[in-house]
């Protein structure tokens, strides 16, 4: 799953233990700038893969309900396997 529209503060630890609690997380990755004024910030996305299609229908339920502020406007949407980065 593709999450964007974190809050710009929202850091790593913070965002993976939020969706920790939905399952299993597989593999994430946290998107930073790479170059730039802002090299080494959050670019406010991240990719989250859980173990099962059930705990990602439940990380993906969370993320549209946008309970957390850390998510003021989270987008998530299932990406095809080939489109996740490497």
């Amino acid at each position: 799953e593709q999450v964007g529209n974190l809050h710009f503060k929202a850091t790593e630890y913070q965002v993976v233990k939020l969706f920790q609690e939905h399952g299993k997380i597989k593999r994430e990755q946290f998107m930073y700038h790479r170059g730039g004024a802002k090299k080494g910030e959050p670019r406010g996305v991240m990719y989250v893969e859980y173990e099962t299609e059930e705990e990602a229908a439940a990380g993906k339920s969370f993320a549209s309900r946008r309970l957390c502020p850390l998510l003021p406007g989270v987008r998530c949407r299932k990406l095809e396997r080939s489109s996740h980065p490497p």
